[in-house]
Formats: C-alpha cells, structure tokens, sequence
C-alpha cells in the first residue's frame, strides 16, 4: 500500500500488469512508427494517438491504484469499529461503574462547552454593539464640527462707523440663521441621548469597572468655539466616557456663558 498521493508514489505503485501494458503498446507503437513511410500530417497524427493511448493507461494503473487504497482503508476502518464496539460491550458488561462516570463526565465536559460558547458569543455581540456605537458617535461629532465651521463662515458683521468731531467707533454683531440654531440643539440634545445610551450599554455588560488603556485625556481650547480633546495611548475603548461627558459639559457651559452671559457653576 502506498503512502501519499503524488505523482511520483503513484508512478511507482502502478501495478505490473499495467507497466506491460504499457510496454507493451510502446513497443507496438514503435513498430507502427518504423513500417509507416512518408511525412507529414499522419506521422502527427499516429504520435498524438499514442500519446493518447499511453496517458489513458496510466491514468487506468492510477485509477487501479487508487481503488485498492480505498479498498485497504474501508477494511482498516471496519476493523476499527468492530474494535470500538467490543470494547463499549466489555466496557458495559463489566464495570459499569466506569462507565457511569465516564457518561458524567462526558455531561460536564459538554455544558462547560457550551457555556464557553455562549460566552464567546455574547461577548462577541457586545464587541459589535460597542464598535456600532464607537462608529456613531464619531458621525455626530464630525456632524457638529462641520456645522460649527458652517455657521462661523456664515457669520455677517455688520458695521456702522460713527464719526464724531474727535474720534469714531464700530459696532459690531452675530447675525446666525435660526434653522441652523435649531439644529444645533437638536444635535446637542441626540449627542446628549447617546450618551446615555452609551452609559446604558457600558452598565449592562459590565464595561464600567474596565477602565480604559489610555494614559491621559488633554483637552486643548484653540478658539472661544473649537475645543480639542486628545486621548492618548487607547486600546480598550476609544474613549473614557467620564472625561468625555465632563469636557461635553464644560463646553456646553462656555456656550451658555458666551451666549447667554450668565455664571454658571462649574
């Protein structure tokens, strides 16, 4: 019996009676080769007829061969089962003890595993949520950015220069859009349900306690508007939602305080 199925184990396990075979059409075929006479298209075509012949033979002796693999490992796997089944039946007959805690145990070893995969798979379906909310709150962000830039570069100032005998003043003032005012706070109020939803979810699983990989949270104020925040070193979670929800607060006061001119607590 062979080993593996390459090519060359396979030309070395063809059977004799398919190697004279073989010789055999050879042999004919050079015969053929020294009565023909002549050149030409038929001398082409006789050699592609027994280059035919010999490839059919030897796939014959592969198919041979492979037969009596198959053959030789039905019989190894039958010899296999009737050993399996006489040992369970002198297993049984004999300690049935044995087998009893071999059942138990085999009862715990199942649960446990599918237990394991529940797991697995809860934990893989709160990976996604997370990523899916990650995704999210990234799309509001730059939504708010974007609209921010917008209505600063629609902003108008407005002069009027006043002279006077000595001196002149200008005054100056915001001019916004309402429509782009209403849909600030309706942004501000979806960034504010999804971060309680966010809060929800971290609650739920069990992600509260895990606190993230990162070192620190710097929050830079470039302008009186735009505001920075970078997190640095993170692996577990893109961002720790307590800073996050701090520095959200912090810029909702400036707002208010720009806007509205009112102290408010911090």
């Amino acid at each position: 019996m062979c080993g593996s199925l390459t090519l060359p184990s396979i030309a070395t396990c063809i059977t004799p009676r398919a190697t004279e075979k073989i010789e055999t059409h050879r042999k004919k075929s050079s015969s053929r080769k020294s009565t023909t006479t002549g050149t030409g298209p038929s001398v082409r075509r006789n050699r592609s007829r027994d280059r035919q012949r010999l490839e059919i033979l030897q796939l014959r002796a592969q198919a041979e061969v492979l037969e009596k693999r198959v053959t030789d490992m039905r019989d190894k796997q039958r010899e296999r089962e009737n050993d399996n089944t006489l040992w369970i039946t002198n297993t049984i007959k004999g300690t049935p003890r044995h087998y009893q805690r071999h059942h138990r145990d085999s009862l715990l070893f199942d649960a446990l595993k599918d237990l394991a995969k529940r797991h697995r798979k809860l934990r893989k379906d709160s990976e996604h949520e997370n990523k899916s909310l990650r995704n999210v709150y990234r799309t509001q962000l730059t939504t708010i950015e974007m609209l921010k830039k917008l209505l600063q570069s629609q902003e108008k100032m407005k002069r009027s220069v006043r002279f006077t005998s000595q001196n002149y003043y200008v005054e100056s003032y915001f001019d916004a859009d309402e429509n782009a005012l209403v849909v600030m706070d309706r942004l501000s109020d979806a960034l504010d349900s999804l971060h309680v939803s966010t809060d929800c979810v971290f609650q739920s699983n069990g992600l509260a306690a895990i606190t993230s990989a990162f070192t620190q949270a710097n929050m830079n104020q470039s302008t009186e508007t735009v505001t920075n925040v970078e997190v640095l070193n993170c692996r577990v979670l893109p961002f720790d939602f307590r800073d996050v929800g701090k520095a959200y607060c912090h810029l909702k006061q400036l707002e208010n305080l720009r806007y509205n001119k009112l102290s408010l607590w911090k």
